[in-house]
């Protein structure tokens, strides 16, 4: 009884090993699929942010200026400056 355990013990550790590899490698394939946002959104996002910084400074028209932050937020949503600035920007001139 001892051996048929041992047996049973080993194959069970073999199933185990082929779930965890085959989880390892679909999670490898669907992390490799996984869109991002594409260089060319994100520089035109990063051109905006730098026009409403220009806006800020120079005239300090925050309605002009946030939809620069808007604009850049929907291009590059993953930038943390476009969506806090639009935010911050969205509660000052919100009455």
């Amino acid at each position: 009884m001892q051996g048929r355990a041992s047996f049973l013990d080993l194959n069970f550790m073999k199933h185990i090993k082929l779930v965890f590899l085959i989880l390892f490698l679909c999670w490898g394939f669907f992390d490799g699929m996984a869109q991002g946002v594409p260089d060319t959104n994100k520089q035109q996002a990063l051109e905006l942010i730098s026009s409403a910084e220009e806006i800020l400074k120079s005239t300090s028209i925050l309605i002009f200026a946030r939809e620069q932050f808007e604009q850049a937020a929907l291009l590059d949503p993953e930038n943390a400056k476009a969506n806090y600035k639009t935010g911050e920007l969205y509660l000052e001139t919100s009455n």
